[in-house]
């Protein structure tokens, strides 16, 4: 007996999770380096390591979210042509 399985979701609510979690990271970003500003005196290495850093999660977060849209976006054609 065959399992149906879910129907993958549409383009339209693929690009609005994208959206949602890009602007997340976007304000993750934000925080991260205002509190490297904040926290840390002018040039510390400390500061330069915050910010360095921060930024080094915040490029994964981004390429991460955008690979799962491409292929979310990927499945949902696969699954439209079977």
């Amino acid at each position: 007996m065959e399992s149906s399985a879910a129907s993958p979701p549409s383009r339209g609510s693929i690009v609005n999770l994208l959206t949602l979690k890009l602007v997340g990271v976007g304000i993750f970003a934000a925080v991260v380096n205002w509190s490297a500003l904040i926290v840390s005196g002018p040039l510390g290495l400390f500061r330069i390591g915050l910010f360095v850093l921060g930024n080094v999660v915040v490029c994964w977060l981004v390429v991460d979210a955008v690979f799962a849209a491409l292929d979310q976006l990927l499945e949902s054609k696969l699954h439209d042509r079977a």
